[in-house]
């Protein structure tokens, strides 16, 4: 069973934890949710912890005013300042969470108040998400928890408040994340280091710093050449009772989209399949009748969340967004499938 109650320190100031609290309140039922649970004796709590078949889910809250920026690497910026120290802080709670329940967990960052530039980015393995989001990025995701299973770790979860686990604070974003994110003006950061005085680098140093640097220019070049560009508009035309294919965007990485009946509804179906990839993974969400659903993440070959409901003659519009090793989204490809002008036949 679910825990609605407020957590520890729920005050005037918790405006972003009743903000996601609300919102979690419409997850199915197959998913429990809790809140403010203890970190160890160390006073700090997890706003929220999602317990469901996509697996589980460390949700903490922000109200932050104002607008959220995104650079070119892919980096969020609050001002003049990243978003690393958040991350970081994710996934401290990660990790404690994985330790205290015995599974993996996902680590979210629900964003209220602040405009994001996109409703989701991902950055060191951690997800930032608008308030508005929460639910679909966590039911959108794949499933990976038998019922069996939801109750053991349900159980957990209730020895979790009874005698939390010890807590370590650590910090745990990766170099590779940090050099991606200095601070604005300033010089990346092998630029601000120096040499210690008497001291000399070796040409094995150089070396490794100068390709190192060819790396970093390959990956952008090959980032940007991988990027998908420009809008498709794709058609889809009945024949028969066979699967209507149609176009995909252009540019590599394209979601191939394939529209075939409902022949119980009349309607028609919209099945996604992520076809073979250079970069890791893709991003993809739908918009039909102004309604905009983010659908998820896939790698190579992977098949989207079916769109189920879609009338005739009925324009869906998707959009795609490549995503690197380092977690860096690229720019955005938008393109339009609509399904024929003709009825899908009916009991067929």
């Amino acid at each position: 069973m679910s825990d609605h109650r407020a957590g520890p320190g729920w005050g005037s100031g918790s405006d972003g934890q009743r903000a996601a609290a609300a919102a979690l309140a419409v997850l199915p039922p197959t998913a429990k949710f809790f809140h403010g649970l203890p970190m160890g004796r160390s006073g700090s709590t997890i706003d929220h912890l999602v317990i469901g078949p996509t697996g589980a889910w460390v949700v903490d809250s922000v109200f932050w005013t104002g607008a959220i920026t995104a650079t070119s690497d892919g980096m969020l910026w609050r001002g003049k300042e990243s978003l690393l120290p958040e991350v970081d802080r994710m996934l401290e709670r990660s990790v404690y969470a994985k330790r205290a329940l015995g599974i993996d967990v996902h680590p979210v960052l629900c964003v209220v108040g602040a405009r994001l530039p996109l409703p989701r980015h991902r950055i060191g393995g951690v997800d930032i998400v608008d308030v508005q989001w929460l639910v679909t990025l966590i039911t959108a995701h794949p499933p990976t928890l038998l019922s069996a299973e939801l109750d053991l770790v349900t159980a957990s979860v209730a020895r979790w408040r009874l005698d939390p686990p010890p807590y370590v604070a650590a910090r745990l974003a990766s170099a590779e994340v940090a050099a991606t994110a200095p601070r604005r003006g300033a010089r990346p950061a092998f630029a601000r280091r120096s040499v210690s005085a008497g001291a000399t680098r070796t040409p094995t140093a150089v070396q490794a710093m100068t390709a190192s640097a060819a790396i970093a220019l390959t990956m952008a070049a090959l980032i940007a050449f991988m990027m998908v560009r420009g809008r498709d508009d794709a058609t889809a035309s009945l024949s028969g009772n066979a699967a209507v294919r149609t176009a995909a965007p252009t540019g590599r990485g394209a979601v191939r989209i394939d529209v075939t009946c409902d022949h119980d509804s009349g309607d028609y179906l919209l099945v996604g399949r992520v076809r073979s990839i250079d970069a890791a993974r893709v991003r993809v969400s739908a918009t039909l009748d102004g309604r905009h659903q983010y659908l998820g993440e896939f790698s190579s070959l992977q098949r989207t969340p079916t769109l189920g409901g879609i009338p005739a003659g009925a324009s869906t519009g998707f959009d795609v967004q490549l995503v690197d090793g380092r977690e860096r989204g690229g720019e955005i490809s938008h393109f339009e499938v609509t399904t024929p002008s003709e009825a899908c036949p009916t009991g067929t």
